[in-house]
């Protein structure tokens, strides 16, 4: 019960995103990591308002460098091998269940108007069951 380790202090590196103000927060919450997150989160918002555009314009820079990076990371993670041997493991498939279709195809037919003869056999054998 009381084994659980204490939130760390420190921050994470946070991902850049395409939303400019979203990178400004990242980087203010990192500089006033002390802060309630209410206020902090006001404080940041007036902030970002009463900035000009050139104070502005690294965080656009980010933004703008997003998509790219988020592709290159793509491209690396799909090249990258997944096993240390050369030849690919089997997929495992799942078992499909049996439609009903093939069942119906594998059952007897059923005549739906049987000949006199095999009438009176199929009612003797029913007689009997």
């Amino acid at each position: 019960m009381g084994n659980k380790k204490p939130p760390s202090k420190q921050m994470k590196s946070g991902r850049i995103t395409k939303n400019p103000y979203l990178n400004f927060m990242r980087d203010f919450r990192r500089n006033h990591g002390g802060m309630n997150i209410i206020d902090l989160t006001k404080q940041g918002a007036e902030m970002w308002r009463n900035m000009t555009e050139k104070q502005k314009a690294p965080y656009f820079a980010q933004a703008k460098q997003a998509p790219r990076r988020y592709n290159r990371h793509k491209r690396r993670r799909r090249h990258r091998s997944y096993s240390s041997s050369d030849e690919e493991k089997p997929r495992r498939h799942k078992r499909r269940k049996p439609s009903r279709r093939i069942e119906k195809e594998n059952s007897p037919p059923i005549k739906e108007n049987p000949e006199p003869q095999e009438r009176d056999e199929l009612e003797t054998t029913e007689n009997n069951l």
